[in-house]
């Protein structure tokens, strides 16, 4: 090997072989198609494609193969994937379009639903003495509040996330899993529900639109009822596979453990819910 088969990595210093990546810290090596504009084009493309691939490659694997993205990180096989919490800001931000698209929501709910939520009575005098202190009426306030609780909303669903872990711990304490494990873990089941629920909305606002349009009135309960019966369906399987893969469940106690896990989300999502009132009864 000559010395011009070499070359010195502008990051770490280090001398390399004639090879495209620094072997010390994986920097790659300039060329001449690099002071091209074609060269640019192609780096970038590139690596839009390849951010796409991973992305597309997460979201069928949350579909698909629920708790394969967390073995797989686990396992230390992550380059065919984006990032956990990169691929839950992803799922975010698409939720959260769609969500305004179809004009469908389920974590951003109006002021007039929080004051007939389980936590009534806390909002209910939490509301008055906002009111009071402020000095204007519930019809003047209530357009300030929800305008506000999308973005309180979209901000604060993270919070589900450590929340679920905890009971993660503590619910399969016996396996002595690590902690990173269990956030991993509910990082993605809350990738999951949200590129789920991404999926349903539009399909059920396709479907209400379709039967109004044959001059159907459907009661919004029924209809709400019926939208809970499928996400609960769909939380129930992804648990019943997630749980086996990841955690080695099987039989009664994966059954179990994946109906306990229910339960868990339905709580958290009511205790979100108080939790996102509060916090857009401060901010407005």
């Amino acid at each position: 090997m000559t010395i011009q088969d070499t070359w010195c990595c502008p990051s770490c210093l280090a001398i390399n072989p004639d090879a495209a990546y620094c072997s010390t810290c994986g920097e790659r090596r300039l060329t001449a198609n690099d002071s091209t504009l074609k060269g640019l084009l192609h780096r970038w493309f590139e690596t839009l494609l390849d951010v796409d691939g991973r992305v597309f490659r997460s979201c069928r694997e949350l579909l698909t193969r629920p708790g394969e993205l967390t073995r797989a990180h686990n396992e230390g096989r992550r380059r065919p994937y984006i990032g956990p919490f990169q691929l839950f800001l992803v799922m975010n931000l698409v939720f959260y379009i769609t969500q305004g698209l179809t004009g469908l929501s389920i974590l951003s709910i109006p002021l007039a639903l929080h004051i007939e939520e389980w936590y009534a009575p806390i909002a209910g005098a939490l509301l008055r003495v906002k009111l009071s202190i402020s000095g204007i009426t519930v019809a003047d306030y209530a357009p300030q509040f929800d305008h506000k609780v999308g973005m309180i909303a979209k901000s604060l669903v993270i919070i589900m996330v450590p929340m679920l872990a905890l009971c993660l711990a503590a619910l399969l304490h016996r396996l002595r899993c690590s902690v990173p494990t269990h956030v991993v873990f509910a990082t993605h089941f809350y990738g999951f529900m949200l590129l789920f629920l991404t999926l349903l909305f539009p399909a059920s606002a396709l479907i209400l639109r379709l039967v109004g349009a044959f001059g159907i009135e459907l009661q919004w309960s029924a209809v709400d009822g019926f939208i809970s019966l499928i996400e609960v369906t769909a939380v129930a399987w992804y648990f019943a596979i997630a749980l086996p893969r990841v955690y080695g469940l099987q039989g009664w106690r994966n059954a179990l453990a994946s109906a306990l896990l229910v339960a868990v989300v339905i709580v958290l999502l009511r205790v979100y819910r108080l939790v996102q009132f509060g916090a857009t009864l401060v901010v407005t």
